[in-house]
């Protein structure tokens, strides 16, 4: 009995731990900053909530409204990369299938390349957006089938061979899903005759020279250099040449 009680006891503290984890009180809480760029942004006073925007995307606390906000501020400066930047962030926050449309309509009026969607990584998005939710889900599952497992073997002296399989693979379940790669790691190009290396040094081939607004696929990164997909070649950029998105 005494080490059923620790076991439920566990459980419980593995439950509480979980949905404070995903549900973090403090994270959700709208900033006094983005309440004040909402306020002039409603002012028309663009120039001034941009600022205050940019601080706030600085801080990892942008929301889908906001980016929107600033990708107009963008457009209307004429500043394509910047607003193909800021939409792309919307997406990955909303996957809104919508703003697929505004982003292939301004790279193909930039005559830009990168920007091809496809219905599988529209689902990978769908499934990072919803990432939390998921993984809660099956930490839960995992939780309450493990509570089940001790129940049927201590209280019914039983052997929940089922339920033990079930425990298996929920958790492993569990495991694929939080190391799969759900979104590809992608970069705006934002300077102008950036060079695309054949490799990761300042003397290695020149490939070929390209502009600002071209996404590139992220492999990965070499020091200051990114790895990165250009067609059906495999180059290097200098990381200060572009914007993780």
């Amino acid at each position: 009995m005494k080490n059923q009680n620790i076991v439920y006891k566990f459980l419980v503290l593995y439950l509480i731990l979980t949905l404070i984890t995903f549900f973090n009180p403090v994270a959700a809480q709208t900033t006094i900053s983005l309440q004040q760029a909402d306020s002039l942004f409603a002012e028309q006073k663009f120039t001034e909530a941009y600022k205050l925007y940019e601080q706030i995307l600085a801080e990892g606390k942008a929301s889908p409204a906001m980016l929107l906000r600033m990708a107009y501020v963008d457009e209307s400066l004429q500043r394509v990369p910047q607003a193909l930047y800021h939409l792309n962030l919307y997406y990955q926050q909303t996957a809104d299938r919508e703003v697929l449309n505004k982003i292939e309509e301004l790279a193909a009026s930039e005559k830009l390349r990168g920007y091809e969607y496809s219905d599988e990584e529209y689902l990978r998005n769908l499934l990072y957006q919803n990432r939390q939710s998921i993984a809660l889900g099956l930490m839960v599952i995992s939780g309450l089938v493990f509570l089940a497992l001790v129940y049927v073997k201590f209280r019914l002296r039983q052997r929940p061979m089922g339920l033990g399989f079930l425990l298996l693979v929920a958790l492993g379940g569990l495991a694929y899903f939080v190391s799969i790669p759900l979104t590809k790691k992608q970069a705006i190009v934002m300077e102008d005759f950036v060079p695309l290396m054949s490799g990761p040094s300042a003397g290695s081939s020149l490939v070929q020279m390209i502009g600002r607004g071209h996404r590139l696929e992220v492999l990965n990164k070499q020091d200051v250099w990114y790895k990165v997909q250009w067609g059906e070649q495999v180059l290097f950029v200098k990381e200060t040449a572009v914007e993780r998105i």
